[in-house]
């Protein structure tokens, strides 16, 4: 597993889609079997990412800093979007910037900076 990913960690929260854990580092997100720890696969996106992952079926939703959605599929680029904004500084609580995304049914749900962006 990525080092540092713990109690007190300030890397953004894990994704889980059966027996594969998501994890970002701040300049990529890797793909981890949970039953070995080995690495599946790994994408560095040109802008570190700034949000914690989102399983959408067989995709994997990240935001960097330059103000995308990447969308990955098996460790590449399967789309990327401009979200219109950079992710704002982050709270008084945590250096990494405010990002809100959920997810179902097909659709996901951004926001960045209080304007909301859905995607099908």
């Amino acid at each position: 597993m990525a080092a540092g990913a713990g109690r007190g960690s300030r890397l953004p929260a894990p994704a889980f889609d059966g027996s594969t854990s998501y994890l970002v580092d701040g300049r990529a997100l890797a793909a981890y079997d949970l039953t070995s720890g080995r690495a599946r696969w790994r994408f560095a996106p040109v802008a570190p990412i700034v949000s914690a992952p989102i399983v959408m079926g067989k995709h994997v939703c990240v935001v960097s800093a330059d103000g995308h959605l990447d969308v990955v599929d098996a460790g590449r680029l399967a789309a990327t979007y401009p979200l219109g904004a950079t992710p704002a500084p982050g709270s008084p609580h945590t250096d990494k910037p405010t990002v809100g995304r959920n997810a179902g049914d097909g659709i996901l749900a951004v926001t960045l900076q209080g304007e909301p962006v859905v995607y099908r």
